[in-house]
């Protein structure tokens, strides 16, 4: 009961709104970006590789598989693809499923 009498004086301003349903955070869908550079931009995953910080082409295809990169390598292999593809922020392939 002590928990439900601290929540129930609990004071909150009115301006405080938080609506969950705006959060609308949807993780990039490697596979598909990797797909694409390598479809019609022919790069492989070797190209790949040596242009990102990362240690090799098996690290290229384990995101083409569905693992996820860190965040320094998934920012650039976004970068690369944006810059490859001449698309924005906005046409990044997304996710169907909530990752947050």
């Amino acid at each position: 009961m002590g928990i439900y009498i601290e929540l129930n004086n609990f004071e909150v301003s009115k301006r405080l709104i938080f609506l969950k349903a705006e959060s609308k955070y949807v993780a990039p869908n490697y596979e598909e970006m990797i797909s694409e550079l390598k479809k019609y931009h022919e790069m492989t995953l070797e190209k790949i590789a040596h242009l990102l910080p990362v240690s090799g082409p098996s690290a290229i295809n384990e995101w083409a598989h569905g693992c996820v990169p860190n965040y320094e390598n998934g920012e650039a292999l976004i970068e690369l693809w944006k810059t490859l593809t001449d698309k924005t922020d906005q046409d990044i392939p997304r996710i169907n499923y909530r990752s947050v």
